[in-house]
């Protein structure tokens, strides 16, 4: 009888680390999705951000060559 007790409660530990150690593999999934999302977005943010510099530089470029040429009128 207590060998069956025993059997009993070693596969319900068993199971119990099973369904943990799955659950950490969930969160560590998880978390490691989110990581990537958010490393996708600052690096999406970072090329805007340097597509919008890279844009108001031209601007203000060609402004000045536009000045430049007035003057010389």
């Amino acid at each position: 009888n207590y060998v069956d007790e025993d059997a009993i409660a070693l596969a319900e530990d068993e199971e119990e680390r099973r369904r943990r150690k799955k659950q950490q593999r969930k969160q560590l999934e998880e978390e490691e999705r989110l990581k990537r999302e958010q490393e996708e977005r600052l690096k999406r943010e970072q090329e805007e951000r340097l597509k919008r510099e890279q844009e108001e530089y031209e601007e203000e470029r060609r402004r000045r060559k536009e000045k430049v040429s007035l003057s010389l009128i």
